[in-house]
């Protein structure tokens, strides 16, 4: 069998900063109708002794997944958020403890249901129970 040939190219990624949210903007984020703060860590770790950001929605990063591991359907994606008060006419802020399960739900509402401004907590969980533990929330 012939093997493929490939050609050396330089691969320089860039950040589309629209899309990450930092600890100032989840800050300005707590004091605004104008945002959802979407945890989506599971509900132990939302409901557990270290907290949550205060005001801080929780649906479980699985929940937007098929059993097959794939994405639910729009429609079904939908009615998930819509159900915990999640719209597109929000900006919303998804975290969870490192940002890897937020990135899943940042495609469901980003990709399959093309919400205009969803961005990730990049700094997580583990910056904000660092730089904010007077505003740990456990409601």
């Amino acid at each position: 069998k012939n093997p493929t040939i490939t050609k050396k190219t330089t691969f320089t990624p860039s950040a589309k900063k629209q899309y990450l949210a930092d600890f100032n903007m989840v800050n300005t984020a707590l004091k605004s109708s104008g945002y959802s703060i979407l945890d989506v860590r599971s509900p132990a770790e939302f409901n557990d002794p270290a907290g949550h950001i205060p005001g801080a929605i929780n649906i479980e990063f699985s929940e937007v997944l098929n059993t097959n591991g794939t994405l639910k359907t729009p429609d079904a994606l939908k009615s998930l958020f819509s159900s915990k008060g999640i719209s597109s006419n929000k900006k919303i802020i998804v975290y969870c403890r490192s940002s890897v399960r937020a990135g899943i739900v940042f495609l469901a509402l980003h990709s399959a249901l093309d919400y205009p401004n969803v961005m990730v907590y990049d700094g997580a969980f583990i910056e904000w129970a660092e730089r904010a533990p007077d505003k740990l929330g456990s409601e």
